[in-house]
């Protein structure tokens, strides 16, 4: 497999140091880990100003197949109580910071660069979405994808203030459940589940 080529000494990289905090004061849930990823994390949350400006210009749909599960895996830490992190293995090219918690998230996307030794981030609260897919008969149905996001609005143009979310693609489990988020509050979404078969 692809993923079993990368290991640290197969990319240059580098050591960044972190600290979060919560946009409102309030102290930082446990349990939050960071790492490091090629492509923009989920929720991607912007508004429709930013989108059309050239605010938000990387892709959302980059993807370097095989690779981004492994980065992961090898730059995931637990963030410590006073909201600091040390994280080795960023790519020198550059990554994206991913915050992973039920409760909060990274409302503005930061990338982490070959001279960034030191970063901030700002985290807000949000919720994530659980849910159970079943058939007509009640039976849970696993590997069904599911995902979710803003409700398309044709009107958002004139509204310089809509926010749209992003909130990415999962695969049920063997009973049918699936976690999404999490996800600004006080939005509309739309969930959507596709069967493989």
């Amino acid at each position: 497999e692809q993923d079993d080529l990368v290991g640290l000494d197969d990319y240059q990289h580098h050591e960044v140091r972190g600290r979060l905090s919560m946009d409102d004061g309030s102290r930082l849930p446990d349990g939050i880990t960071v790492s490091a990823r090629f492509n923009m994390p989920y929720p991607r949350v912007a508004s429709f100003s930013d989108l059309t400006s050239g605010a938000v210009a990387d892709s959302w749909d980059v993807a370097f197949a095989g690779q981004r599960d492994r980065l992961v895996e090898l730059t995931r830490v637990e963030v410590a109580d006073d909201g600091t992190f040390v994280m080795s293995g960023v790519p020198a090219a550059g990554a994206w910071l991913a915050v992973y918690h039920d409760w909060v998230y990274l409302p503005e996307p930061i990338k982490m660069e070959a001279d960034d030794d030191q970063i901030t981030a700002v985290l807000t609260h949000g919720s994530a979405i659980r849910g159970r897919v079943l058939d007509a008969a009640g039976t849970p149905l696993a590997g069904v994808e599911v995902s979710g996001g803003t409700r398309f609005n044709p009107y958002a143009v004139f509204d310089s203030s809509a926010v749209l979310s992003d909130l990415g693609e999962t695969e049920t489990d063997a009973d049918g459940r699936f976690r999404l988020g999490p996800t600004p509050p006080e939005i509309e979404l739309v969930l959507r589940a596709k069967h493989p078969d």
